[in-house]
């Protein structure tokens, strides 16, 4: 009678990992670099959203460009106005 000893877990004969096996290293670093990055686009989304809320709330009326539109608007009805006289 022959004995066959055999390993504790099984391996894939085709050489590919499995995507459930959680408890290689490399795939272990995979899930550490994931969070950084998950956290750091996290932190960046926050700091966006409390810029945003600063700069609404600092909105403190027309830019000059807005300013500069609407005296050119006002220029040009009173020019109509003076052609329509004339």
């Amino acid at each position: 009678m022959v004995t066959v000893a055999l390993p504790s877990k099984m391996s894939n004969s085709s050489g590919k990992k499995n995507k459930n096996d959680t408890s290689t290293p490399s795939s272990v670093s995979a899930n550490a670099k994931a969070n950084q990055r998950w956290s750091f686009i996290q932190s960046d989304l926050s700091s966006a959203v409390d810029t945003w809320k600063e700069l609404e709330k600092a909105d403190c009326g027309p830019s000059p460009e807005e300013k500069q539109l609407s005296e050119i608007k006002s220029i040009i009805t009173q020019l109509k106005e003076k052609l329509e006289q004339f």
